[in-house]
């Protein structure tokens, strides 16, 4: 008697990965059928992981309903993908798949996916070289990718990106050199997904740009893969489970790879010590420290923009949020208002003092006029937000027109944004001075990786924008952070930062997970007790204080420190971590 372990094709929780069934006789399967299978009560299709001949025992097992389509519809090496990022994202198989496949009816699977097996090779070899591109110009780093895609021939290939806007931004670079490009991301609608999805499983020559989801295509051997700024933090899927850092998968995978990069990770500068580019640039460093510097415009910022409007150049100003300012406090005691729906602090939206919106469950909620504690009426503003910089520079240069956006269709003498801003400077026409308003917001995160953050924008900053000023307005500009930013000391700092952490044993000189739980306090510090009695020799723990989240519960989070790599790779985690717990064994920070 054969058995299939079968996958279902919906969510499931961490703890199983698929369910056994009987193969009848009759039907005929392999590992990557597409199966229907009995499943609590209802028919659900399931991708067929693998074959065996052993029973489980202590319950009744029920048959497969239905084999569908001739061939599989998932690749040994597909599978192995998915499996690993499973397993690097501490989720289920199910929950992969969910994204993985496109989400059709059987009908449509039976249309698209029609691929004649027999006229694909056995195995595809992808690239077998681990360039390593360190650029000071975007512009550069795609001329670079262009001819690495023209290196892979035949050879299907795969670009990786962090994020969505970056995945046009390539695929539409490409595409003028006339290259038939797909984008693959979790955006596309599900029959452009099927599309590619059918292309890749006849065989193809195939150029893919897209998130991790695009190293989950159907590739029968393992594709020529090219890791785009490789340093950026969205390439670790946090929004959502899993919580997969395709960098992860890829080392696990054991699959060479190109990768570029304006400023390297620490863990890579520790791993393959690359040299920096010759530094290339204007940087300024402005203090605020000074009278006046509380209105966030310094005589010498000021200079530069009167400099700048004469000349008819476009200016930037980057803000440290969004909105217009982060809470409303009371300055008799102290009081800050609330989102009465999940108990968050509301920020200020539009300038408006009579309303707010909460950033995590998007009410609007009105504010209070009476202190509710102490019955005061006088408050405070506090966060400084894009809206109340472009309301200052708009009284400083009133005949300059200011807008609280980047974007070259509007067409603006001063443009304010948040930090997202910088994937809008090369559009921009006539782009002069870059200026940062208040660059200690940067490094003011209570994080072991806040300064490696601050570094890597930085240098995405100037990548996008080469040939112009960036100025950085601080508080301390005598701070070797900045000190080593403005003479593009890259060895320098890097060589600092891998010291401290060296001295302090933190990542990647230490293990650490992040257990994750939205269950009440008292449960949560109950583990933490557990575990520490449990395992007093190899684990260390440690409460962090809850990240807000749209929920009306904090998401409460428990630092796991271990010893020994090979202790964490012992560690039972499913069965000390049971759901509702989630485990993120790769963190980049404290604060993911």
């Amino acid at each position: 008697m054969t058995y299939a372990n079968v996958v279902p094709l919906r969510r499931l929780p961490p703890d199983r990965q698929w369910f056994t069934y009987r193969v009848p006789s009759n039907l005929k399967v392999a590992p990557g059928s597409l199966v229907t299978v009995p499943f609590r009560r209802q028919a659900l299709l399931g991708v067929v992981w693998s074959l065996t001949d052993l029973s489980p025992a202590g319950y009744a097992i029920q048959p497969v309903s239905a084999v569908h389509l001739k061939q599989p519809v998932m690749t040994a090496w597909q599978r192995q993908t998915c499996q690993l990022v499973a397993a690097t994202g501490a989720t289920s198989l199910g929950d992969v798949l969910f994204g993985a496949l496109p989400k059709l009816s059987l009908s449509t699977y039976q249309r698209l996916v029609n691929t004649d097996h027999a006229a694909v090779p056995a195995t595809v070899t992808g690239a077998t070289s681990r360039s390593f591109f360190w650029y000071r110009d975007r512009r550069s780093a795609l001329e670079w990718i262009s001819t690495w895609a023209d290196r892979q021939g035949r050879i299907p290939a795969v670009v990786i990106v962090p994020t969505v806007q970056d995945a046009e931004e390539i695929s539409g670079w490409l595409n003028t050199t006339g290259r038939r490009v797909a984008v693959v991301h979790a955006a596309i609608p599900p029959t452009t997904h099927a599309e590619v999805y059918r292309r890749v499983l006849s065989g193809q020559p195939f150029l893919a740009v897209g998130t991790l989801r695009a190293l989950t295509l159907p590739f029968h051997g393992p594709p020529g893969v090219l890791l785009d700024q490789e340093e950026h933090h969205a390439h670790k899927q946090t929004a959502q489970h899993p919580r997969s850092d395709v960098r992860i998968v890829l080392e696990s995978l054991r699959l060479p790879y190109a990768s570029t990069t304006p400023a390297p990770r620490v863990s890579t500068v520790i791993r393959r010590r690359p040299v920096p580019p010759p530094p290339a640039g204007d940087r300024q460093l402005v203090s605020l420290d000074r009278p006046g510097g509380v209105n966030w415009i310094t005589d010498e910022v000021a200079a530069v923009v009167d400099q700048a409007l004469d000349r008819k150049h476009r200016i930037v100003c980057i803000a440290p949020r969004r909105g217009y300012a982060s809470t409303t406090r009371c300055r008799s005691c102290g009081y800050v208002q609330t989102c009465p729906t999940c108990q968050r602090r509301v920020a200020l939206f539009r300038g408006t003092v009579d309303e707010a919106i909460c950033r995590y469950c998007r009410q609007t909620v009105s504010l209070h006029l009476t202190c509710p504690r102490c019955r005061n009426q006088e408050w405070s503003v506090q966060g400084l937000g894009l809206e109340q910089v472009a309301a200052v520079w708009q009284r400083r240069w009133p005949s300059a027109l200011v807008a609280p956006v980047v974007n070259a269709l509007v067409p603006a003498d001063i443009a304010v944004d948040s930090y997202l801003a910088y994937h809008q400077l090369r559009g921009l026409p006539q782009l002069g001075p870059v200026v940062i308003i208040c660059g200690d917001s940067l490094l003011n995160l209570p994080d072991y990786a806040t300064s490696e953050r601050a570094w890597q924008f930085l240098a995405r900053l100037q990548a996008e924008h080469p040939a112009g000023p960036i100025i950085v307005q601080t508080f301390n500009p005598d701070h070797v952070f900045w000190q080593r930013w403005l003479h593009s000391d890259d060895q320098a700092w890097y060589k600092d930062e891998i010291a401290e952490r060296k001295r302090l044993r933190l990542p990647p000189f230490a293990i650490q997970w992040i257990a994750r739980n939205r269950e009440s306090l008292d449960e949560v510090e109950q583990t933490r007790q557990r575990l520490t009695r449990s395992y007093p020799a190899i684990l260390e723990t440690r409460l962090l204080p809850p990240l807000s989240r749209p929920a009306r519960r904090a998401t409460h989070r428990l630092l796991l420190s271990f010893a020994t790599a090979a202790q964490a790779r012992r560690f039972p985690w499913r069965r000390e971590f049971p759901p509702p717990w989630q485990v993120d064994q790769y963190p980049q920070s404290w604060l993911d």
